[in-house]
């Protein structure tokens, strides 16, 4: 019994062997830089560009791609590889490589996309979605060509309901399967073939089907723009800004933990925070938040800019006579005014 097909089977299936390539590549990369080989952790998924709710709505919807060629360990990795295997060259031979390659595409990201709306703590990360794409294509296929399919058409069509049905069945009874993402991009799959084979009714065929292509991405943009939250961008720049005040807004013990060899570094990268954290605040005081949230932006860009004015002085000192004179008027009126962003910032809005 063959586990896997002949190399024949890609004879004629470029993308497919493209895919399994890149997925394998990245995986290899992740190696050569110290990944574990069954996986890494959180904080670094998300580093490497995992699909996560509070990441990818809130400015990052490059995650929908990436997060299909990210695999969490070798096992991972080599279970959708082996299905990419066998279902990849299947619907590429006949729906042709750049159908095949707009499925593929499209199934990932409407399974990414459903992810993220569906599971607000969850990151996600694998070819299953785009996988799962291929296999409602084909179900959509052989649906369509039921009337004019040979003997062995109903049975493909019950074999490969199984297998659907068997994966979905799966998903529901196991934990840490992200069903959602297998749902998504199933039905992407199969509402992109279905408008295939529409258009190969008509002509001219390819102009018809790359407008079906376009419309779905078009489709996918529009929903990611539209769940895509002012809130979600507001709540991560404010941990972000955080993370600043809590690294930089003590400056005297900032100083005496930095070594005098990096001291000019530290200043330059500690006045970019607090200038990143001025910019993402002022920007969020503009967004549709509530008037909690635009206050909380408004003062926390304010302080920022008093610590931001601070550290140039003393950057400037610092650079200009080689030891410090450290600066007490933008000092002071950040030090008032952190008292009542203390208090706002230890309630914050949600």
């Amino acid at each position: 019994m063959r586990l896997l097909p002949p190399l024949s089977w890609f004879r004629h299936a470029p993308a497919s062997v493209v895919l399994i390539a890149a997925n394998v590549l990245v995986f290899l990369v992740q190696l050569s830089l110290g990944v574990p080989l069954l996986g890494p952790d959180s904080a670094a998924l998300v580093q490497w560009g995992a699909n996560t709710h509070g990441l990818t709505l809130a400015g990052e919807p490059w995650r929908l791609l990436s997060s299909m060629f990210l695999h969490i360990g070798v096992i991972h990795l080599v279970v959708n590889m082996y299905s990419l295997a066998v279902m990849g060259p299947l619907v590429e031979h006949e729906l042709g490589t750049p159908r095949f390659v707009g499925v593929y595409l499209v199934a990932g990201i409407a399974g990414g996309l459903t992810s993220a709306l569906w599971n607000a703590n969850t990151l996600s990360a694998g070819a299953s979605g785009a996988i799962m794409g291929l296999a409602g294509a084909y179900f959509a296929l052989l649906l369509a060509m039921r009337r004019r399919g040979g003997p062995g058409h109903a049975a493909a069509l019950r074999q490969i309901a199984q297998v659907i049905v068997l994966n979905v069945g799966l998903g529901f009874a196991i934990d840490g399967i992200d069903n959602a993402c297998h749902l998504g991009g199933l039905a992407g799959g199969a509402l992109l073939t279905w408008s295939y084979v529409w258009a190969a009714r008509r002509r001219p065929v390819w102009l018809r089907s790359a407008i079906c292509l376009l419309l779905a991405f078009g489709a996918l943009a529009g929903v990611v723009r539209w769940q895509s939250s002012d809130r979600l961008w507001f709540q991560r720049t404010l941990d972000d800004s955080l993370s600043t005040v809590a690294r930089y807004s003590d400056f005297d013990a900032f100083w005496r933990d930095t070594p005098t060899p990096r001291r000019t570094a530290e200043l330059t990268q500690a006045v970019a925070a607090w200038q990143a954290c001025v910019d993402t605040q002022q920007h969020a005081a503009t967004l549709a938040l509530d008037d909690a949230q635009h206050r909380l932006a408004t003062e926390l860009a304010h302080y920022c800019n008093l610590r931001l004015a601070q550290y140039r002085v003393n950057q400037g000192n610092w650079r200009g006579s080689g030891y410090l004179a450290p600066d007490w008027r933008y000092r002071m009126q950040a030090d008032r005014l952190w008292p009542t962003l203390a208090l706002r910032l230890a309630t914050k809005p949600d």
